[in-house]
């Protein structure tokens, strides 16, 4: 993950560190994970000045930590949750997504995924299959990606980002990065 400025001195102030403190703790990522699910712990606010000014990709990390909590997921799976909602404008930014069916790609699987958890009314309102169906499709790219923890918590992880979505328009936030 590439952090800004900005993401060093938010994490110094939450952990109470100096920033050079703070940036040596990102530098293993399981340390760093282990920061980060407990800066989650306490409620993250949008109206929290530093908060306005921390990159979407740090945003996305700490809030899936603290969506995905309850669920007691591996952190791994929470930074691979929260990686694919950071490249998900980069797949958006394409001027078609092919349908992959037989075999498909992580890229595939981590669209679906993102575009079923934040996008789901438009995304039924402008396909004619069932979104159930690209659901399945997101599954089996997960599990031939050697994802297959992600695939088996598919379900629970879209309720994740619905929920992730509805308190923090993570939808609006994407279409601004594309947008930009």
């Amino acid at each position: 993950m590439l952090l800004t400025s900005n993401d060093i001195s938010f994490l110094a102030n939450r952990m109470s560190l100096t920033e050079e403190r703070a940036f040596l703790l990102t530098e293993d990522e399981n340390d760093f994970n282990l920061c980060l699910d407990e800066i989650s712990k306490n409620e993250i606010t949008e109206e929290e000045e530093r908060i306005l000014k921390i990159s979407l990709e740090l945003f996305a990390r700490l809030i899936v930590f603290q969506f995905s909590r309850p669920y007691h997921y591996n952190l791994n799976e929470g930074a691979y949750v929260s990686h694919c909602i950071n490249i998900f404008s980069t797949i958006q930014g394409k001027s078609s997504v092919l349908l992959e069916v037989k075999r498909p790609s992580e890229e595939i699987s981590q669209y679906y995924l993102i575009l079923l958890g934040f996008f789901e009314k438009v995304f039924a309102r402008k396909i004619l299959t069932s979104p159930n169906f690209y659901l399945k499709i997101a599954q089996r790219g997960l599990e031939y990606s050697n994802r297959k923890n992600i695939a088996d918590h598919i379900y629970q992880w879209i309720e994740i980002l619905r929920k992730m979505n509805e308190k923090y328009h993570f939808s609006t936030k994407i279409l601004e990065r594309i947008e930009s």
